[in-house]
């Protein structure tokens, strides 16, 4: 009976992948798995005979229906209340940068400092593209980031493929070290062995690592791209137009890069930070000058970042709903397949960096997808989160935040250029995304492994 239970949830989660994968609702796929992963679990509870079993796993064995309603459909999604919040002060800040104008003014002196040599300034915009995402996240705001950047790599001659493969790698690189980027997947890793000490804080070496290594594999990368095909674009009257706003003044400029900062040195809780980061770059630029000011433009920025949050409400609740069913799945997961999953980290994380294709389309190696699978069943395993966070990230991080062009924000940037997607998914994950990728879980290996 624990075989064939366990067998129903897998097949489970085999039809949730190929529903994803044929671009289906993600939000949708979980909450049809969740409520398989909740239901047959209860009723194999009900059924076994296996004292053991039963015993080994009481707390869950134990619960009642009205246990199970409440713990899925309510405390389940209530505890991703906090990851929700993560990603509104993300956006919330990143509003705040733009009201300001700080971020188009950091650009814009990148580019001037670059001078008329497109590759030294495809280095600084990558640079700044990068620190500037360690502090501000959301659509919105990358969207917004684009559309300064985008034109003037493509004024100065720079392919629509590398521009969008150097936009969006750069800030990617950016989001390994922003605190509510991160914040929000750890929760996606509960489940795992470790996970009530893996804190912000515990992880930041391994975020300084890899912001190093894929920004400076981008770098490589689209300097090489840059050698083999330069195209003459004719967007320097939408690259000038954008130079005509008013700059913001010196002393807001370091503004993006403060709330990592205060997090990573000085262990500031994340929303503090964010907002005692917000109320500094109004201020500096001279938009609190009165009491209803200052509330008229927090009030704007935290409305213009719920639209920008707006549309991952439905899919945090969706996930909510699904974390909370892997607690009664887990025991028939790990009674049956923990035994037959390899126990070496190395036999992990090879294949992962050989499959890492398996992390576009939302697939079972991205924790932004059916990858949350993959980490309960990884984690009933035993494997702990030192070693899970890092390898599967990775793909997140690239396969999936990098070159999938489901990701909002690189559907985004390849319709603003009218680049081909196909070509984009070929060519940032070949080779440079794979490679990125295997450095990322090599380097997770020896540190952890």
């Amino acid at each position: 009976m624990i075989t064939a239970i366990a067998v129903i949830l897998i097949l489970a989660y085999l039809v949730n992948v190929i529903y994803v994968l044929k671009k289906g609702s993600l939000a949708l796929g979980l909450l049809f798995m969740g409520i398989v992963w909740a239901i047959v679990p209860y009723i194999g509870f009900q059924v076994i005979q296996d004292a053991a079993f039963l015993e080994a796993n009481a707390d869950v064995a134990s619960l009642g229906f009205l246990d199970v309603v409440t713990k899925i459909f309510q405390t389940g999604p209530e505890n991703w209340g906090t990851t929700l919040i993560n990603y509104l002060m993300g956006a919330f800040f990143g509003c705040v940068m733009l009201r300001t104008n700080i971020t188009s003014t950091i650009i814009r002196k990148t580019v001037e400092l670059g001078g008329d040599k497109p590759g030294v300034t495809l280095v600084l915009l990558s640079i700044v593209l990068a620190l500037i995402s360690t502090g501000v996240y959301g659509t919105g705001a990358m969207i917004s980031l684009g559309v300064i950047v985008l034109p003037i790599m493509l004024a100065l001659g720079i392919s629509k493929l590398v521009a969008v493969i150097t936009f969006i790698f750069s800030c990617v690189a950016g989001l390994w070290l922003n605190p509510v980027l991160q914040n929000a997947y750890l929760v996606r890793f509960a489940s795992a062995p470790g996970y009530e000490t893996y804190t912000y804080q515990a992880y930041v070496p391994t975020g300084i690592i890899c912001f190093a290594v894929t920004l400076i594999c981008t770098i490589a990368g689209v300097l090489i791209m840059t050698k083999r095909d330069r195209k003459a674009v004719a967007w320097a009257a939408v690259a000038g137009s954008a130079a005509q706003s008013k700059d913001a003044p010196a002393a807001a400029l370091i503004t993006p890069v403060i709330p990592a900062l205060l997090v990573m040195i000085f262990k500031v809780p994340t929303f503090f930070a964010y907002i005692l980061c917000s109320l500094y770059a109004l201020l500096v630029c001279g938009r609190l000058k009165s009491l209803n000011q200052m509330s008229r433009e927090l009030t704007e920025s935290f409305a213009d970042g719920m639209v920008d949050t707006a549309p991952m409400m439905f899919f945090l609740y969706s996930i909510g709903f699904f974390g909370a069913s892997v607690s009664l799945a887990q025991p028939y997961l790990g009674a049956v397949i923990a035994p037959i999953i390899p126990k070496s980290t190395l036999i992990i994380a090879l294949f992962v960096g050989a499959l890492a294709f398996l992390g576009l389309f939302r697939g079972p190696l991205t924790t932004g997808g059916s990858g949350i699978v993959t980490v309960a069943v990884l984690a009933s395993a035993g494997f702990r989160i030192e070693f899970l966070y890092p390898v599967l990230m990775a793909t997140t991080m690239i396969a999936h935040f990098c070159c999938c062009i489901t990701q909002s924000w690189t559907a985004w940037a390849i319709t603003y250029t009218k680049e081909d997607p196909q070509e984009y998914l070929k060519k940032s994950f070949l080779p440079l995304g794979w490679v990125i990728i295997i450095i990322l879980v090599v380097i997770a290996w020896i540190r952890v492994g």
